[in-house]
């Protein structure tokens, strides 16, 4: 037993009483006040704590002592059960960004906090009691239920519990207890997070065991052991093979058994084998570098880059808030000057949050990163395990990761003494939330939480948002402009080609025109990357019987399925419903059904073939969405891509955010008509900002210039004009011509509010009810209740009101969202919310899909 010095003098502290509110992890939109009892003198605001709440244990976080008068007896208060973090892991500044994305997108603000942190962070610490040493003296002045904690863990070599010992020390005051024992030094408590890394078991083979002889031995001795000499005999093959290490979820693949961990632990006995314990949330490997990108703070800016880049350091320099525009043309260096502006801040000892629109970006750009500030780099996305999300979080919240790369809930990282926040592509709609709440916009939560931060915010772009080019003419950000590429490389010559007239000249081949065949095939002969763009994915966009007109339609959505050749299935691409294709119709019984409607799989089939009957035979991948959900398959496509290993890339969207390869010299936008025909007022500017993005892939290297063929059969229309004549000043002038005329954003503010039921018909008291306070709302245009576009989804029916604000009335919608509030509040105590939805979007970014 290990004896203490008793020469020192006992100090006991006791226990201190706190009134506190906390926010619960839970759909609530007030604090909660309750009793801390507690020992230590610190501040507890942003501390995590297990609180009882509607007789359950769960989550809440601290935010602030409570101050005034209770009105209320405090006789009812309830004591908090544990405080589980050592240090704040919600900063005051972070709970006012949280408050605000509360107030303004009409979202309980415990939901809110409760999308900030990982999920599991909000598991709770389990506590453990650890026996120190008492002497003779101590023990004789102990009570007894103290001696009776003493007797019961100094048997017992690990760590006890503290709900095992709850069961064998029967008092209500055994949490007192432990702390006298604390405080006298006599036992410790030990805090074991459940979220505790996991750790992967990696086992090493022992090569001498293998020898010949000794090998042999150990098959005669354990012969009777037949599952253990299978296994000897398998990993005897693997060092021969010089497979020297295995993992156990890789082991148990070959050796399905129930057994296989007592084998292994028989073998690690025997000197077979040894085990090392790895932590498993190591994403290194999914960002190895792959792209032989250099260190590009050594590279020399162009003038317009410097004239950018001093501005914004200046800004950064006076640790106040300040916002920037900077427009720059594709492949004008705009991740240079991020590079740079990181690096100022870094020097000044300050954090920066870098925000990406899609995750499929994240690779290259880490390296690019990670090259200039090596070790400096915290990845935050959804794709992440839970695990790994839990150690970058923490690697922030403890300052060992100054750089935060992240779609937006990147936003919501724990950066402390922020300098800078840059929102790359700040044009692209998925930095809006869809579902679940809150239905924020990233851009803008990253204005505000600069002006809270008093930080800097850079929006970069090549095709500015409507909004934030409206606002940067009104003087609410800096406008920076950069009109050339780096390097001294052009914008690619556009070629439009008018598909009716090609039709009628017999100069179409599928989905391709004569003029983008001979550009391919010239780019195939040079050895140059070709870049294919089509915005839908699948084979076919819709199956329909010829004979009875019948279309398969998603169950739970009011949808047509969309067919995939390649495993022989129709899916929804909206809740991922998916069946089996039958080309038999089920309703007539005829064969075969017409699959109509071109997706990428299609694009890229025809393709092949047409190029197979011409005598190529590319290499041809596509890179949509259901390749990507595989990081592993969309990284190593990037990479086979990027150094030529595949010649054609098929693609949506995806392929049009950021990506950089050099060899490509050639862009095709297969059938430009898909985006100019949504019916929704942001078609026009999505377009050209698709278009445009997509065609700067092409010639990004002064010694390979490239060329864009865009297919379209409405070439007069607006967007494509301009688009061909790279004027995005007169394709803005136009399109906020027409919003002003119709009532929309940057003049209007837009509010979806939107009805949902499970039942086949509609709740008319509730759409009433809606529209009746809707009615009373000022200075606002109400239009519905429609039916959307797609009229149900996941199986819940829909309808949509939509509510133009004029901005010059509720400039900051301070108004309005107070009246939301309560419309929200009054839903939810009238009605049945398990059967009925209330779904208030602020800033709606699309009106009725």
């Amino acid at each position: 037993m290990k004896k203490r010095n008793n020469s020192k003098n006992i100090t006991l502290n006791y226990k201190t009483t706190l009134l506190v509110d906390v926010f619960p992890l839970a759909p609530v939109e007030i604090y909660y006040t309750y009793i801390l009892e507690t020992s230590e003198q610190k501040n507890f605001v942003g501390h995590r704590v297990v609180i009882p709440f509607n007789n359950r244990k769960i989550m809440g976080i601290i935010y602030q002592e409570h101050r005034g008068e209770l009105d209320f007896d405090k006789s009812k208060l309830k004591k908090i059960i544990e405080v589980v973090d050592d240090k704040p892991i919600i900063p005051e500044k972070m709970f006012q960004l949280a408050r605000w994305v509360a107030d303004y997108y009409i979202t309980p603000i415990g939901e809110v906090l409760k999308n900030i942190i990982p999920p599991k962070l909000k598991i709770p610490e389990k506590k453990y009691i650890q026996f120190i040493g008492v002497s003779d003296f101590e023990k004789n002045i102990l009570n007894k239920t103290e001696q009776k904690i003493i007797t019961f863990l100094k048997n017992r070599k690990n760590p006890v519990s503290f709900e095992s010992l709850k069961q064998q020390i029967k008092t209500s005051k055994l949490e007192q207890n432990l702390d006298l024992l604390v405080q006298k030094g006599i036992v410790k408590i030990i805090r074991r997070k459940k979220t505790v890394i996991p750790k992967k078991q990696v086992f090493h083979i022992n090569s001498q065991m293998f020898s010949e002889q000794v090998f042999s031995e150990y098959l005669e001795i354990l012969k009777r052991k037949k599952a253990l000499v299978q296994i000897l005999q398998y990993l005897y093959e693997l060092q021969k093979s010089n497979k020297n290490a295995f993992e156990l979820e890789e082991f148990k693949k070959e050796f399905p058994t129930k057994n296989i961990t007592k084998h292994l632990e028989n073998l690690i006995d025997l000197g077979f084998i040894e085990v090392e314990l790895k932590d498993d949330t190591d994403i290194n490997p999914e960002y190895k570098p792959s792209y032989n990108f250099p260190n590009e703070l050594i590279l020399t800016l162009t003038k317009e880059q410097e004239n950018a880049l001093n501005q914004i350091i200046k800004e950064i320099e006076s640790s106040k808030y300040s916002s920037f525009l900077l427009y720059g043309v594709t492949g004008s260096g705009k991740t240079l000057i991020y590079l740079h502006c990181i690096k100022k801040c870094l020097e000044m000892g300050k954090s920066a949050i870098v925000l990406v629109p899609e995750i499929s970006l994240t690779p290259q750009l880490i390296e690019r990163f990670n090259n200039a500030f090596p070790n400096q780099v915290a990845v935050l996305h959804s794709r992440l395990s839970d695990s790994q999300r839990v150690k970058q979080w923490i690697s922030i919240l403890n300052e060992e990761k100054k750089i935060v790369i992240g779609p937006r809930s990147a936003i919501f990282a724990p950066a402390s003494n922020l300098g800078l926040i840059i929102v790359d592509e700040e044009h692209e709609p998925t930095y809006k939330q869809d579902e679940p709440a809150p239905r924020y916009n990233a851009r803008d939560v990253a204005l505000i939480r600069g002006k809270l931060e008093n930080c800097v915010v850079i929006l970069g772009s090549a095709t500015p948002s409507i909004n934030s080019y409206y606002a940067a003419k009104l003087g609410k950000h800096k406008l920076l402009t950069i009109n050339e590429r780096a390097d001294g490389a052009k914008l690619p010559d556009i070629i439009l080609v008018d598909m009716l007239e090609k039709r009628k000249q017999r100069k179409v081949f599928g989905q391709f025109s004569d003029t983008l065949i001979h550009k391919i095939i010239d780019r195939l002969t040079r050895k140059e990357g070709i870049i294919l763009f089509q915005n839908r994915r699948g084979f076919g966009l819709l199956v329909e019987c010829r004979f009875c007109g019948y279309i398969p339609k998603c169950p739970e959505c009011e949808v047509s399925l969309t067919y995939h050749k390649s495993e022989q299935k129709l899916k929804c691409h909206y809740c991922g419903y998916e069946r089996k294709y039958d080309s038999t119709c089920p309703k007539c019984g005829k064969t075969p059904m017409l699959i109509l409607g071109y997706g990428t799989q299609r694009v890229e089939e025809e393709l092949q073939s047409i190029l197979s009957e011409l005598g190529y035979e590319p290499k041809i991948e596509r890179y949509d969405l259901d390749v990507v959900v595989k990081s592993s398959d969309r990284n190593e496509i990037i990479q086979k891509f990027y150094f030529g290993e595949i010649d054609i890339l098929v693609g949506t969207q995806l392929i049009a955010k950021g990506l950089d390869f050099e060899r490509v010299t050639l862009v095709g936008i297969i059938n430009a008509d898909l985006q100019l025909n949504i019916p929704d007022f942001t078609a026009n500017e999505r377009a050209f900002q698709l278009f445009t993005q997509v065609a700067g892939r092409a010639g990004r290297r002064s010694t390979l210039p490239g060329e864009v063929v865009i297919q379209t059969t409405s070439p007069n229309a607006y967007p494509i004009q301009e688009f061909v004549n790279s004027n995005y000043d007169s394709f803005f002038k136009k399109e906020l011509y027409y919003r002003k005329h119709l009532h929309y954003p940057p003049f209007f503010r837009l509010v979806s509010v939107e009805i949902q039921w499970k039942n086949e018909n509609p709740n008319e008291e509730l759409i009433s009810f809606i529209k009746e306070k809707l009615d009373g709302l000022k200075n606002a245009i109400v239009l519905g209740p429609v039916i959307p576009i797609i009229p149900k989804i996941r199986g819940w029916n829909r309808k949509v009101f939509l509510v133009k604000i004029n901005r010059t009335k509720d400039p900051n919608l301070a108004n309005t969202t107070k009246f939301f509030r309560t419309l929200y509040n009054e839903f939810h105590s009238k009605f049945h919310t398990k059967k009925l939805k209330l779904i208030i979007d602020v800033d709606a970014q699309f009106s009725l899909l």
